[in-house]
C-alpha cells in the first residue's frame, strides 16, 4: 500500500509539472489528490476539498459511473459553476483490483474530435507496427479495435480457423471465436493470461491483451500459442488450477469485505442515496428504531437488512414481516405468537411468534402503515413493556429486540386522518431513512442496470455484453413508477425475449406495457428510431432469405461486409436469426 501511495505522490508530481487539471479519486468517491491548475480550474477552495466526496464537490461528475462500470469516458461534457467543461475519466486497476479514477479536464484549446483523431492516428501506427511482426510466427495473432472488431490476423491465425483477412475483417472477434474474452479485456484494461483453447484435439495457450496508446485503449491482441508436448501441457494444467484458486480465494474476499460494510452492496452514489446510505452506516451502530420510507420497490428491505449486518445484533435473527399481507385476524398469533388451544386448527404445543424468532436480534415490520389500529396499540405495548404475551395465553414472555419498520404511505397524512397512532408514530420514527425513487437518482441507472446483466447472466447462462444506445436513452428517461423493483422486472423479461446468441439488448426486448407501443416503441415517431426499427427489420429479412448467410446477405443488403458486421453488432444481432420469426 506504501508503495501505492509513492506512485500516486509520484503521479501528481508529474501532472503538477506538466500544468495539467487532474484530480485523483479512490475507490470509495473520495477525492485524494488534485493540481493547482485543477483547482484553479474548478474553482475549490485550498484545503476544502482533500477526502471530500466528488458528489459533494462535484454532483454532476460523470465518476460513478465509471467505479461503478470500470470502463473510461472521454471528452464528457457538463456544466459546472454556469461554464461547460469536457472532463475525461481512466479507471486505474492493480491484479484485477480497481484502485480509483483519474480525471483530467481537457485543454478547451482541443476538440473531442481533434483528440479522437489523434488516437485513431496512434492506433494505425500501432497497428502497422503488429502488421510488420505477424508474418511467419509459429502461433496465431489477431488485432482488435477498442470495439473488439478485428482489423488484421497473421497467416497462422488463417490457417487455424480456415478464413482469409478479407472475409473477417471488420467482423466482431466474438463471432468468429466466441470463447474470447477480450470484451472484458478492454473493459478493465487488465489482460487474460495463462488459459486454455481446444481446436481439433490440439491444446493452445491463450492470452489476451490491451492495446494502449498512454493510459487510453485503443485495441486488443489475442495470442493463441500451441502447446506442443505433454509435459507442457500437464504445466498449464496445473497453472489453470492455481488461477482457479485465486479466483475463488478472491471472490470469497470480496464477499468479505462486503460483510465486513454490508452498505458496499446497495448500489447508488447518486448525492441522495450517498447521504441515505451514510446515515444508515450511523444508525447501524445503535439501537434505536428505525422508520423507513419510500416507495414501494426502493429497497426499504435491503437497507432494513443491511443496518442488522452492520449492527451489534448482526449474529442474531433477522426476521420480517408484511403487515399488508397476513389477513387481520391472523397478525395478531404471527406476531406473539399463540398457545395450544388458542383457537381452533392451532398447533399442538401452541408457536412462538415474529417477536420470539427475533430475540436478540431484529424485528423488520414492512408495510406498516397497513397494520389495524387494534393491532398498532399492540405492538407499541410490546416496546415500551419489552415483553410480549401470546394469543391465549397469559404469560409476559420477555423480548428484546431492534424494530425496524417500513412503509410506502404518508405516515403523517394518516396520523393526522386518525388512521395511524401519532404514540407509535413517534415510537417508530426515532431515525427515519427516506429512500429516493428510481426517478430522481437516474444517475444510477447504468450500475444497476450493469448489475442486473451480470445477475441473469448467470441465472439464464446468457453472454449479454450490454444494451444499445435507443434502450439507454428510454432506461434513463422512463419515470420508473415501480422503482428498482421495477427496473429488475423489466430486464429479466427482457432476457427471456432474447434471441439465440443475442449480446446486446434492445428496446424491442421489453415489454409492450412498458414502452408504450410495439416491439421498438411504435409511439416513438422520431426520424432516428423509425430508420433504426427499418434498417433492422431489413437485416433480418436478408439473413432470412440468405438462410443465415451473412456475406449473401451483406451483399443483397448492398453495404460492405464490414459495415453489415457493425450493425449486427449495433442491434444485437448475432446473423443466426433465420430461423426465427
Amino acid at each position: 500500500m506504501r508503495a501505492l501511495e509513492l506512485k500516486l505522490d509520484e503521479l501528481a508530481g508529474l501532472c503538477e509539472g506538466l500544468d495539467l487539471p487532474a484530480y485523483w479519486v479512490d475507490r470509495y468517491g473520495f477525492i485524494q489528490w488534485a493540481t493547482s491548475a485543477a483547482l484553479q480550474r474548478l474553482g475549490w477552495p485550498e484545503g476544502l476539498w482533500q477526502g471530500r466526496r466528488i458528489s459533494e464537490m462535484m454532483p454532476q461528475s460523470r465518476i460513478f459511473e465509471v467505479l461503478a462500470g470500470g470502463q473510461s469516458l472521454r471528452c464528457r461534457e457538463l456544466t459546472y459553476i454556469g461554464e461547460t467543461i469536457q472532463i475525461s475519466y481512466q479507471p486505474c486497476w492493480r491484479d484485477g483490483e480497481l484502485l480509483g479514477v483519474w480525471a483530467v479536464i481537457e485543454q478547451q484549446e482541443k476538440s473531442c474530435l481533434e483528440l479522437e483523431e489523434e488516437e485513431i492516428g496512434a492506433s494505425r501506427l500501432l497497428i502497422q507496427m503488429y502488421e510488420t511482426l505477424l508474418g511467419d510466427l509459429l502461433l496465431g495473432l489477431a488485432v482488435v479495435d477498442s470495439n473488439g472488431v478485428i482489423i488484421t490476423v497473421n497467416q497462422y491465425w488463417e490457417k487455424l480457423f480456415g478464413v482469409n483477412l478479407a472475409e473477417i475483417q471488420g467482423m466482431p472477434l466474438k463471432t468468429l471465436f466466441p470463447e474470447s474474452h477480450m470484451g472484458q479485456v478492454l473493459a478493465t484494461g487488465q489482460p487474460r493470461i495463462g488459459e486454455t483453447w481446444t481446436r481439433d484435439d490440439e491444446v493452445y495457450f491463450l492470452s489476451e491483451l490491451p492495446l494502449r496508446c498512454g493510459e487510453l485503449i485503443i485495441g486488443g491482441l489475442v495470442k493463441l500459442v500451441p502447446v506442443e508436448n505433454v509435459e507442457t501441457r500437464d504445466l498449464v494444467a496445473r497453472y489453470q488450477l492455481l488461477e482457479r484458486k485465486l479466483l475463488f480465494y478472491q471472490s470469497e474476499l470480496s464477499a468479505l469485505k462486503h460483510e465486513e460494510d454490508p452498505f458496499v452492496a446497495i448500489i447508488g452514489e447518486n448525492p441522495h442515496m450517498v447521504k441515505v446510505k451514510n446515515m444508515a452506516r450511523k444508525v447501524a451502530r445503535g439501537d434505536a428504531t428505525v422508520l423507513i420510507l419510500g416507495e414501494s420497490g426502493t429497497g426499504k428491505e435491503v437497507f432494513a437488512q443491511a443496518i442488522h449486518r452492520a449492527s451489534p445484533r448482526a449474529d442474531q435473527p433477522f426476521i420480517s414481516i408484511n403487515c399488508a399481507a397476513i389477513p387481520e385476524n391472523l397478525l395478531e398469533a404471527e406476531l406473539f405468537g399463540y398457545e395450544e388451544g388458542a383457537f381452533t386448527g392451532a398447533v399442538k404445543g401452541g408457536k412462538a411468534g415474529k417477536f420470539e424468532l427475533a430475540h436478540g436480534g431484529t424485528l423488520f415490520l414492512d408495510e406498516i402503515g397497513d397494520m389495524p389500529l387494534a393491532m398498532q396499540a399492540k405492538i407499541l405495548r410490546a416496546l415500551q413493556e419489552r415483553q410480549i404475551v401470546r394469543v391465549g395465553g397469559h404469560k409476559p414472555i420477555p423480548v428484546d429486540v431492534r424494530l425496524i419498520a417500513a412503509t410506502n404511505r404518508d405516515l403523517v397524512a394518516m396520523m393526522q386522518a386518525g388512521e395511524f397512532r401519532s404514540d407509535l408514530y413517534y415510537r417508530l420514527s426515532v431515525i427515519t431513512l427516506q429512500l429516493p425513487p428510481l426517478r430522481e437518482r437516474r444517475d444510477d441507472i447504468p450500475a444497476l442496470v450493469k448489475m442486473l446483466i451480470e445477475k441473469f447472466n448467470k441465472k439464464y447462462l446468457t453472454s449479454v455484453e450490454g444494451y444499445d444506445k435507443e434502450l439507454e436513452r428510454f432506461l434513463l428517461s422512463y419515470s420508473w413508477p415501480g422503482n428498482v423493483r421495477q427496473l429488475e422486472n423489466v430486464l429479466e423479461y427482457a432476457f427471456n425475449m432474447l434471441e439465440p446468441g443475442q449480446k446486446l439488448l434492445t428496446l424491442q426486448d421489453l415489454p409492450e406495457q412498458v414502452t408504450g407501443g410495439g416491439p421498438l416503441g411504435e409511439n416513438d415517431l422520431r426520424l432516428e428510431t423509425v430508420v433504426a426499427r427499418a434498417e433492422k427489420k431489413a437485416i433480418l429479412q436478408a439473413l432470412q432469405a440468405t438462410r443465415g448467410n451473412r456475406m449473401e446477405a451483406a451483399r443483397l443488403l448492398g453495404i460492405q461486409r464490414s459495415a453489415f458486421y457493425q450493425k449486427l453488432k449495433k442491434y444485437g444481432l448475432s446473423g443466426k436469426e433465420e430461423d426465427h420469426d
